[in-house]
């Protein structure tokens, strides 16, 4: 990724964003660590394909890395919002998400101004907080704390930064205004004067605690709903609902009831599942410090059927050991998955996953799971199992393949796989039928193909003993019919 530098904003600054490069703005001339970065930017017009623009603000940016606040545009002017923590630089540069998405309240159009602020306090703890607003509308606002042993502690500079992937076409974009400024950190209150009270004469009575009210059983998950009609998911129509309030969970959450209801969580471990007719909804799952293969979400150990819905799963603290969602006779709806190896992971009959963002896979060049060679990170992998369906699902951001078919004996046998009427893009091939899945044909429909991929024009690689069956396939790229696969 090449490194495109401007002088130091301070009027207008233009910029010619060249797919697959990153260009960069630098503010101000000053290092400092307790600090505040703010740019209003614009996209003279919004991208027509590919995966969208990020624009970016980014504090303590030095040889150790930087703090970002990223705005992501899609092509049709929706607008996510997180903060993320750069280690290293160049080919050994890492990004980690380190907060929630949040989806600005109305669409950006083109010439529309674009506001980031960026605050980053703090050593042993770094207090993160980011704003976006478009135009004079409300800004909306993400936060996060990072006390991991990657958070950059030193001082750096400021910087505006834009990138769009190497399938999207060349944009202009433009910083009206710019700042880096030090910020304070706030004083500690006053402790205020305490006037002792009068001991009274008897003590007054205590109350016992009352007896642990037993949970009522859940009730049916809903109905799935049809395909937003805006088009495949992004931010705003998956993850933890808007105005939620979440309660949080230390350590691992394991589920031994039957029918139990997880709502409003945030749980900083996994969920085990093993117990039959739970359902975990508007929650957040991130993971603990400890890294297992198993997922962060799992019913491996039991198999029992279970339901999620409108939730986000990510690792807080990115390894290469971490998958998002894994299992099998399970129904995921609505969700957010992203940094982490494999978002989801099948491994037996009865899966469903619908109108879900799987995106930002985690990936190593040198991985030591895989001594030392790269990740294989795909959006579903799919290892064993029939009656699998992937429908209404946006898939990107993965380096080997948005789906993976592959036919590992010892889980489950493959059955019938069905990939309808989702948005595919990246991997090497999009969509991979390993030779292991020898004579299983997946019912591949009405998906539309992104541009990103490593190996232009392969939307699907399968032998000829599982051919897949095509229909309805095309290229977002002048919505072509895609009507053959490749061999492989």
């Amino acid at each position: 990724m090449g490194l495109i530098f401007a002088p130091p904003a301070s009027a207008a600054t233009s910029i010619a964003i060249k797919p697959g490069s990153l260009s960069t703005v630098p503010v101000g001339t000053t290092a400092i660590r307790d600090a505040k970065i703010t740019a209003s930017t614009t996209l003279a017009s919004l991208p027509k394909s590919g995966g969208g623009v990020y624009t970016s603000v980014q504090a303590r940016s030095g040889k150790t890395g930087a703090y970002v606040a990223q705005a992501r545009t899609y092509p049709n002017g929706t607008v996510s919002v997180s903060i993320k923590r750069i280690n290293g630089t160049g080919r050994s540069l890492t990004q980690t998400t380190i907060s929630s998405y949040v989806t600005l309240d109305q669409k950006i159009k083109a010439g529309q101004k674009l506001t980031l602020t960026l605050e980053a306090k703090g050593t042993s703890t770094v207090t993160l907080k980011a704003t976006a607003k478009i135009g004079s509308s409300a800004s909306r606002e993400v936060s996060a704390k990072d006390t991991s042993g990657s958070r950059i502690a030193a001082q750096g500079k400021g910087a505006v930064t834009f990138y769009t992937s190497k399938g999207s076409p060349a944009l202009k974009a433009s910083v009206a205004s710019s700042s880096y400024t030090a910020v304070q950190q706030a004083a500690p209150a006053p402790k205020p004067t305490v006037t002792p009270k009068p001991t009274p004469s008897a003590p007054a009575p205590v109350k016992p605690a009352p007896a642990p009210v037993e949970p009522a059983p859940a009730p049916a998950p809903p109905a799935n709903p049809t395909v937003p009609a805006s088009g495949f998911p992004t931010a705003a129509t998956t993850g933890v609902p808007a105005g939620v309030s979440l309660t949080v969970h230390e350590g691992d959450l394991v589920v031994t009831k039957a029918n139990t209801v997880i709502d409003g969580v945030e749980v900083r471990g996994i969920i085990d599942i093993k117990a039959p007719g739970v359902v975990i909804k508007n929650s957040r799952i991130v993971g603990g410090s400890t890294a297992r293969s198993i997922g962060l979400v799992t019913n491996v150990n039991s198999g029992q059927p279970f339901t999620i819905q409108d939730s986000e799963i990510y690792a807080a603290k990115e390894d290469p050991a971490w998958n998002g969602l894994v299992g099998s006779n399970f129904t995921a709806l609505r969700m957010d998955i992203h940094t982490v190896v494999d978002p989801v992971r099948v491994l037996g009959n009865n899966v469903v996953v619908r109108d879900s963002w799987l995106h930002d896979n985690s990936h190593w060049e040198k991985d030591p799971l895989r001594g030392g060679t790269p990740s294989h990170d795909d959006s579903v992998q799919i290892e064993g199992g029939a009656s699998i369906v992937l429908e209404g699902n946006r898939m990107e951001g993965a380096t080997n393949a948005a789906v993976q078919i592959t036919q590992n004996s010892s889980i489950a046998k493959l059955g019938t796989i069905t990939i309808r009427e989702n948005y595919l893009q990246d991997g090497g091939c999009t969509v991979n039928v390993g030779s292991s899945a020898s004579n299983n044909r997946p019912i591949v429909t009405d998906n539309v193909f992104g541009p990103e991929r490593i190996f232009a024009g392969c939307a699907i690689v399968a032998p000829e003993s599982s051919a897949p069956v095509l229909k309805g396939n095309i290229w977002e790229e002048g919505s072509v019919p895609i009507t053959r696969y490749t061999i492989g």
